[in-house]
């Protein structure tokens, strides 16, 4: 008697609540804030994310590459979250260079072109690509920790390139914030849509996520936040049981003098966090010897792709055993 009491008067106290936010229109309305491929994420932190699904025969300013994203909105095919028996998951997080800017078809890619030269070389590999353009290495880490674990990688890389110490989102962000000041809207929830409908709902999550810590005005960082986020990188693969690597992408001209351009800044920082690390630049530079192999002075054409999936396929045999490690698994989840 007492239980339903309590729960009947915690209803109509909540459908008063409900009925006073009506009443005084305090609750914004919330609509999904999207532009293109891109949308606001619900983590200030990541600040935007890829749309899941979304389909597009052409590329630019906010569409970013052709063909449709998987329901995770990744230049990738669908991957189940659970792990079948004796796979070798290898999963990416990175910015524009590893998803392929510029690049026609999504078997082109590296991360593509690595997974079957694996599996001809007698690895049953699996790929993950988890590449969005513009992401640094905050942006990156936090990406696998929300959406990637799940997924259970034997092996997490970070692909570390030219920006990933400052925000560089080629003016993602403020497209984004422009549509939801026209629409005087907020990023949507990850809730169900019947909690949306709810106006003290609305007036509460608002709240809560305009006094979340750490947001950025507009993503425009200043503080470098690479070792920050590199220890959280080793940090979840000491957690969840993968092994982590850094992979090091270089410029394709000139050169950047600024340290946390140049591999030893890199190096040394997983060292100390006890993360593999593999300057890709003499791969590269071989490669760049032969052919053309890049599109401007960050990102890989075809052939540069090919040339870092051999050069990834070479090392991940040679250093993480996954034939070993793919006999070793059962079922995974």
């Amino acid at each position: 008697m007492g239980s339903a009491m309590v729960l009947m008067s915690a209803t109509v106290g909540l459908a008063i609540c409900e009925f006073a936010v009506r009443k005084l229109r305090l609750a914004p309305e919330i609509y999904p804030v999207q532009k293109g491929r891109f949308r606001l994420a619900s983590n200030p932190l990541i600040g935007y994310e890829l749309v899941p699904n979304f389909d597009s025969n052409s590329s630019g300013e906010m569409l970013d590459f052709k063909g449709t994203a998987n329901s995770l909105g990744f230049r990738d095919r669908e991957h189940s979250e659970r792990k079948p028996r004796g796979v070798y998951r290898v999963l990416f997080i990175g910015d524009s260079v590893t998803q392929g800017f510029g690049l026609e078809g999504n078997d082109n890619l590296y991360t593509s072109v690595l997974e079957r030269v694996l599996r001809a070389k007698g690895v049953n590999a699996e790929v993950l690509n988890f590449a969005v353009s513009g992401y640094n290495t905050q942006q990156e880490v936090l990406t696998l920790k929300e959406k990637g674990l799940r997924f259970s990688p034997d092996l997490a890389v970070l692909a570390y390139c030219i920006n990933d110490t400052t925000f560089q989102s080629g003016g993602i962000v403020p497209n984004l914030q422009n549509v939801q000041a026209r629409r005087k809207s907020v990023p949507l929830p990850r809730v169900p849509r019947v909690f949306l409908s709810s106006a003290l709902y609305r007036f509460v999550a608002t709240r809560l996520s305009a006094a979340r810590p750490g947001a950025v005005d507009g993503m425009q960082q200043i503080m470098n936040t690479v070792p920050e986020y590199l220890k959280m990188f080793a940090d979840l693969s000491r957690q969840n049981g993968f092994e982590a690597l850094v992979a090091w992408f270089p410029a394709m001209e000139g050169n950047f003098p600024e340290e946390e351009y140049q591999p030893d800044y890199v190096r040394r920082m997983a060292a100390a966090d006890r993360v593999r690390f593999l300057d890709l630049s003499e791969e590269i530079k071989a490669c760049a010897g032969i052919r053309r192999i890049h599109i401007d002075r960050v990102h890989l054409n075809r052939d540069g792709h090919r040339c870092v999936g051999e050069a990834l396929a070479r090392h991940i045999i040679a250093d993480f055993s996954p034939n070993r490690e793919a006999n070793a698994l059962g079922p995974q989840h």
